[in-house]
């Protein structure tokens, strides 16, 4: 195996790539490794800290740090995603943070493509 396939693409990384999600959902996605992404939740942790430390953080407490820290740093955009009148959803960081608090899965299925390194190599499959 070349190194090169453990080569990661910085911009791809942090500005994200578009992924086909199914049904004509495309997804911009980052990394869930991006420095911007680990400095939010330290930020939205860092009053937690006691907690974390003592193993006794509320899971629901966790989960929503989750969602707002990936709606801010994790999503970049989606075309093609429709409520249920077949109307048109617009992007935004804080609709992002709406519909994974709505939907559990809905976040499960952005951070499963945020944790795929094939997408964010310099040579992946990934378009930025």
């Amino acid at each position: 195996m070349k190194f090169s396939n453990f080569v990661m693409d910085p911009s791809k990384e942090t500005q994200g790539v578009w992924v086909e999600a199914g049904a004509g959902l495309r997804l911009k996605i980052a990394r869930a490794t991006n420095r911007a992404y680990r400095d939010e939740l330290v930020k939205l942790t860092k009053p937690h800290a006691a907690a974390i430390r003592t193993n006794s953080l509320n899971i629901e407490l966790a989960e929503k740090l989750t969602r707002e820290a990936a709606a801010k740093h994790i999503i970049h955009g989606w075309e093609n995603l429709e409520d249920d009148n077949g109307n048109l959803i617009p992007f935004s960081h804080e609709k992002a943070a709406e519909l994974f608090e709505k939907s559990p899965d809905f976040l499960k299925l952005v951070l499963e493509y945020s944790n795929d390194a094939e997408l964010f190599r310099e040579s992946g499959v990934g378009n930025s």
